[in-house]
Order: structure tokens, then sequence, then C-alpha cells
């Protein structure tokens, strides 16, 4: 699938950040990809290190922050032809 598009990291409270993005667009041909059926979001220190990431079936992830830090993150979308760019 082609990459997800949208993407924004939130503080929602205490910590807690919400990662959300939209689905890529697809067309009736498949020239773009297919639709991903689930989203693998990475996390990074730096931007340039990537942890091995977190599958989820939404369009969102939440997790807890250390205070003060600063966190990257990247999401690439997943179907039965693997894993698209993130």
């Amino acid at each position: 699938p082609e990459p997800p598009v949208h993407l924004l990291a939130r503080n929602v409270a205490n910590g807690r950040v919400r990662v959300e993005w939209s689905p890529s667009p697809v067309d009736s041909q498949n020239v773009g990809g297919q639709a991903a059926v689930r989203y693998r979001v990475y996390s990074s220190d730096d931007g340039l290190g990537w942890d091995e990431g977190v599958e989820v079936s939404g369009t969102s992830h939440e997790l807890v922050l250390p205070m003060g830090r600063a966190k990257y993150f990247r999401v690439a979308g997943v179907n039965d032809g693997g894993e698209g760019m993130p």
C-alpha cells in the first residue's frame, strides 16, 4: 500500500500522545497501490533509528511518553502484499 497521509501526533493528557493518520488514497485500477488493512506505527528518539513498530488495525494509536523528551513517528500501511513505505 501507499504511505498513509495527514500524519498527526497530538498530546491528549498526562503524557499520553495519540498518533493519527488517514489511509492513502486508492484508485479503481490499483495503480497507486491497494488499500492497507492494518498499519505499523514506528517511533524514534532521534528520527534516524526506528523501533520494531507496533501493528494496529485502526487509524490511530495512543502511547505514553516520558516527560520532556521529543519523539518521532512514522506509519506504514500493511496488506496481504506486504508493508508499504512509511
